[in-house]
C-alpha cells in the first residue's frame, strides 16, 4: 500500500525508503491501509518481478500494465521455457520458445530481452521481468480429470524455484503479484481436494491454493494453521 500523497513520484526511490515510506509495516495497518491509485504506481529502482499468466491467452505482461505505463526506463523480459517439475508427463507443443518470443516483441516493444542477468542489474533505474506466461503454450497434456491441476501444480513449481533463483543471483527485491480470494480453503477441504481429482480443477483455477503456496511453500500442510494466520 502507498501513501498519501499520490503527486509525488516513486521513481527516484530505492526499496528502503520505498518501503518505509509507503509500504504496510505493522498488522494494525492491514485492517485500515491507505489506499493508492494503481494508475500512479511504480516500482522502486533496483526490483525484480515475477510474472504469473492471469489468462491462457496471454504470452507475456501487456504494455497496458498498470505497473508498465509510467516507465520511461529500461525493462529487461526473460522468457522461461523450461518447466521444473513434469506432473502427469507434459510433452511439448511443437512451438518453439525463439519464434514465441519474436511474436511478442514486435507488439511490445518496451521490453527488451535479458541477455545477461548480472549486466541488466548494474543500473538500478532498469526493471528485470521473468515471464512465466510462455509455458502453457510450449507444454500440453494428456486430458484427464487431473490435467488442470497438473499444469498448475508444474507452472507453480517453476515459478517459485524461480524466485528462489533470482534470490541466488542478485540482491535486488522481487515482486510477485497475488490476487487474494475471497476466502481461504480450510486444511479438511484441500486435504479432500488431494485425494478427490474432481474437485481438482476448481481449486487449481482459483487464488486460493496460490496465497496458500506463496507463504508455506509446502505440499505436506505441516504448520497448515499456522500459515493460514499468516495470511488472514
Amino acid at each position: 500500500m502507498f501513501g498519501d500523497n499520490l503527486s509525488i513520484s516513486m521513481e527516484a526511490l530505492l526499496y528502503p525508503q520505498f518501503y518505509l515510506a509507503k509500504g504496510v509495516r505493522l498488522y494494525s495497518q492491514l485492517k485500515a491501509p491507505r489506499l493508492f491509485a494503481l494508475s500512479l504506481f511504480e516500482f522502486p529502482k533496483g526490483s525484480i518481478v515475477h510474472y504469473w499468466p492471469t489468462a491462457d491467452y496471454l504470452y507475456g505482461p501487456s504494455t497496458d500494465e498498470f505497473w508498465v505505463q509510467r516507465l520511461n526506463t529500461p525493462v529487461f523480459i526473460d522468457h522461461v521455457s523450461e518447466l521444473v517439475a513434469h506432473d502427469g508427463s507434459p510433452i511439448r507443443s511443437g512451438a518453439f520458445i525463439n519464434q514465441l518470443v519474436a511474436s511478442y516483441r514486435k507488439t511490445h516493444r518496451k521490453f527488451r530481452p535479458l541477455i545477461n542477468l548480472d549486466t541488466a542489474t548494474r543500473d538500478p533505474k532498469t526493471l528485470i521481468v521473468r515471464n512465466y506466461a510462455m509455458l502453457p503454450h510450449m507444454w500440453k497434456y494428456r486430458q484427464n480429470m487431473m490435467t488442470s491441476w497438473y499444469r498448475w501444480a508444474n507452472l507453480r513449481k517453476t515459478f517459485w524455484d524461480g524466485v528462489e533463483e533470482y534470490g541466488q543471483r542478485s540482491d535486488r527485491e522481487q515482486y510477485v503479484f497475488i490476487t487474494l480470494p475471497q476466502r481461504i480453503p480450510t486444511k479438511a477441504e484441500m486435504i479432500k481436494a488431494k485425494m478427490n481429482g474432481s474437485s481438482l480443477s476448481a481449486i487449481a483455477a482459483s487464488n486460493e491454493v496460490t496465497v496458500l503456496n506463496a507463504t508455506a511453500k509446502n505440499s505436506d500442510y505441516r504448520d497448515w494453521e499456522t500459515d493460514r494466520k499468516s495470511v488472514v
